[in-house]
């Protein structure tokens, strides 16, 4: 078996991106209890949804970090 020879850094880039895709994880958790407290305002929905969206393009920066 041969492996494939590493950059420079990119250990340390895999764990800061395992690290970050945790943290997310962990919001996305709150995010999806929250939405399901009960009826919630217009208002609350959409800035919920704006943090969902948000989760969603930092995880698009954080695989783009290949």
């Amino acid at each position: 078996m041969t492996s494939r020879p590493r950059r420079p850094g990119s250990e340390a880039l895999s764990a800061v991106r395992h690290d970050l895709n945790n943290m997310l994880m962990g919001l996305s958790g709150q995010l999806e209890l929250l939405r399901d407290v009960g009826p919630l305002s217009t208002e609350v929905r959409e800035r919920l949804n704006a943090i969902a969206r948000q989760i969603d393009r930092i995880r698009e920066r954080i695989a783009d970090l290949a």
